[in-house]
């Protein structure tokens, strides 16, 4: 099964809304093929792992109506176990580039922007759920 076609052709955001004030970003709810996936999610923010049939993508967390309670996680969505996992790191922006090996480029940032890329180990990187 060509699980690249497969999720690009199948991949929705719903009810979308921006969440931070001066151009985002936007955030809805993750869709893949009719099915609810995950709340609160960047929305275009993903990777496909074709190796691994590995979804990323950015989910956004709010504990308070402040910005000093808001951050962003890194999930994987696994495509043949149909399961979400959490990444127990906290970013204050986060905008994925690419997977490199078993890490991803991201940026500290809602774009890409030089100085804040850097790569995150998925395997030196504890999962929460």
């Amino acid at each position: 099964m060509n699980y690249d076609a497969l999720l690009y052709n199948e991949i929705e955001f719903d009810d979308t809304r921006q969440v931070i004030n001066m151009g985002g970003p936007y955030i809805g709810g993750l869709i893949i093929k009719g099915q609810l996936i995950a709340e609160d999610c960047v929305v275009d923010n993903f990777l496909i792992d074709k190796t691994k049939n590995r979804l990323f993508f950015v989910k956004y967390h709010s504990l308070t109506r402040f910005m000093s309670g808001v951050f962003f996680t890194i999930n994987c969505y696994n495509v043949k176990d149909q399961t979400v996992s959490q990444y127990r790191k906290r970013f204050n922006a986060l905008h994925l580039k690419d997977i490199i090996g078993d890490n991803l480029l991201i940026h500290e940032a809602f774009y890409e922007l030089d100085k804040s890329k850097q790569l995150f180990s998925l395997a030196e990187n504890s999962i929460l759920l």
